[in-house]
């Protein structure tokens, strides 16, 4: 037997691809977005700091 491809033709259309649940967020990717934003706001604080001394 064939097996159907993307580039067949047929009547309704392209195959549909399969639907694949999302995992839910694990408690690493919360920590990155932690640590991301607070590097960031260190970053800005120094910049801040910098600032006021005339660097």
């Amino acid at each position: 037997m064939s097996q159907l491809d993307s580039t067949s033709t047929s009547p309704v259309g392209p195959a549909r691809g399969v639907l694949v649940k999302k995992p839910p967020t694990s408690i690493y990717t919360v920590l990155m977005i932690l640590a991301t934003l607070s590097m960031s706001l260190g970053c800005l604080f120094l910049a801040l700091e910098r600032a006021k001394y005339g660097f």
